[in-house]
């Protein structure tokens, strides 16, 4: 996989922006099995560091001894991560010939599309669009492509902020906060990919987190 990334410095901080290309087959190959070999079609990370401008030296506050203690050296940083949805296969648990060797496909029905005309949580993919295998046992395991569908893509946002204070040359403390998922946002997991279950095509769970806050503090010397 090769990455492509741009990175642009500024006075007070870095911005960097990822973009990783990974080659992913599409369709099949030449067994039915074949298809998209990667778990991610793309996928963009940004990271971010600014020094805010507050205290001496800097754009704000920057005439008063008190507020200077208080407010100069504050550093936020942040990422953003943007993948596209994880490929998956629809399967049919429901065939149990030769469960030992692996899962049977569900065979893709001609002429229907797997897109729902109103996608969502409830309806991901269009379960008309596959049926149980016409043939069953001697090593036939349906007809399906592997992965041929993706998931909701996912988004996470990190941030954090940090101040270091120090004293002379030997003293440093530092305090710091940090928010994982900060905006609370939810990226969801992947639909139920069996066809012989009532619940097929729906999402009911997520992929990520709540909010997560973190305090820490660290004195060196």
């Amino acid at each position: 996989m090769a990455a492509v990334e741009l990175e642009v410095l500024f006075p007070e901080g870095r911005f960097t922006a990822g973009h990783p290309q990974s080659a992913v087959r599409r369709g099949r190959g030449p067994e039915p099995h074949e298809g998209r070999i990667h778990p991610d079609k793309e996928r963009r990370d940004v990271r971010a560091t600014r020094e805010l401008p507050f205290g001496f030296g800097k754009s704000y506050m920057n005439r008063n001894t008190a507020l200077d203690a208080v407010l100069e050296g504050w550093r936020l940083a942040g990422t953003f991560i943007y993948p596209s949805g994880t490929p998956f296969t629809v399967l049919d648990n429901g065939v149990n010939d030769y469960s030992q060797a692996g899962n049977v496909f569900a065979d893709p029905v001609s002429g229907v599309s797997p897109k729902p005309s109103n996608r969502s949580l409830a309806e991901w993919f269009n379960p008309a669009a596959f049926e149980t295998p016409a043939q069953q046992g001697n090593g036939v395991f349906g007809t399906g492509g592997r992965n041929t569908l993706f998931g909701p893509k996912l988004s996470n946002v990190n941030l954090s902020l940090a101040k270091t204070w120090h004293y002379e040359e030997r003293f440093r403390f530092e305090l710091r906060g940090d928010f994982i998922n900060a905006f609370n946002h939810p990226s969801f997991d992947l639909p139920n990919n069996d066809m012989s279950s009532s619940g097929v095509g729906t999402i009911t769970s997520v992929a990520n987190g709540p909010r997560t806050i973190q305090l820490g503090a660290r004195l060196s010397f």
